[in-house]
Order: C-alpha cells, then sequence, then structure tokens
C-alpha cells in the first residue's frame, strides 16, 4: 500500500505540474475543484505514506528501496533502446 498511495500521489501532482507547463494542450475533462481538488489528494497521500514510514517503517524502506532500484534498471534499458527505435522512426518515414 505504500508505494501504490506514492505513486497515486506523484500521478496527481504530474498533472498540476503538466498543467502549468503546457497550458496551451486541449483538456477534454475538466476536473472539478482544480487546482484545490488535486492538491488535496496530494497531501492527503502524503501523509498516508508519511504515516506508513512511521508506523511500519521496515516494510515501508523495503518498498521504497525496491521502487528505487527500479529507477536506474528504467535509465538504462530506455538509453539501450533509443538508438534502436530512433532508426526503426527515421526507416518509417523514408529517411535514412
Amino acid at each position: 500500500m505504500f508505494s501504490i498511495w506514492l505513486l497515486y500521489a506523484f500521478m496527481v501532482a504530474a498533472v498540476i505540474v503538466l498543467r502549468r507547463k503546457r497550458p496551451d494542450v486541449p483538456r477534454p475533462y475538466r476536473m472539478w475543484g482544480y487546482p484545490v481538488t488535486p492538491l488535496l489528494f496530494v497531501i492527503i497521500a502524503g501523509w498516508f505514506v508519511g504515516n506508513t514510514l512511521v508506523e511500519r517503517p521496515g516494510p515501508s524502506l523495503i518498498a521504497l528501496g525496491l521502487m528505487l532500484t527500479g529507477a536506474p534498471v528504467y535509465w538504462l534499458w530506455t538509453r539501450k533502446q533509443r538508438p534502436t527505435r530512433f532508426t526503426t522512426e527515421t526507416r518509417r518515414r523514408g529517411e535514412e
């Protein structure tokens, strides 16, 4: 549950950040109460995460460590894949 709530908080915070950085992108869905509603959600999810860290530090730190080990793996995976994807895309467009 720790990692789920942490990812929920990041996901909703990303919506806020993207709406600030890219205000010109069309919004097919308008959120009721924006920006108060997502900010409240991020605060409450942060409280859940903080409470879990205090109440059950062992499993929470294991989950956090597992999530953090995924970051370098993702970085290496996407770095390794980039040249292949680029050449495939350029071949499709006819630019070699």
